[in-house]
């Protein structure tokens, strides 16, 4: 699939052909692609679940990236700035009419919060 990839405990990189996929070290391909592209981004970190969207007012998801750092990358910001961005957003303080950073876990329960209202 092209994307990085932390490899599983006991693999080693050199041991890999130079043509090795995911299920042959058996890591999932679902993993979000890194926004950034460079092996410091938190993603790469075993474990990691620090996904950030973009939503829009309606509740629908515009866009996402692997980390805080992939979408300061692309919206020209800080990491510290998305930070706080995606904690004011999950707080409830937002600017109607306007698409908020939120990390993706405040954005699925904010879908639910939502359906839920709207007795879906």
């Amino acid at each position: 699939c092209n994307r990085w990839r932390v490899l599983p405990d006991g693999v080693e990189a050199a041991s890999l052909s130079d043509t090795w996929t995911c299920r042959d070290v058996d890591v999932s391909c679902e993993k979000m692609e890194c926004s950034t592209e460079e092996g410091g981004c938190e993603c790469h970190v075993r474990g990691w679940n620090g996904e950030v969207v973009v939503m829009s007012p309606e509740g629908a998801i515009l866009k996402a990236f692997c980390s805080p750092r992939g979408a300061g990358v692309a919206h020209g910001m800080s990491v510290v700035d998305v930070h706080s961005a995606c904690i004011v957003a999950a707080l409830g303080i937002r600017t109607e009419g306007f698409n908020v950073l939120l990390y993706a876990a405040d954005a699925a329960a904010e879908q639910r919060r939502r359906r839920e209202r709207a007795g879906v």
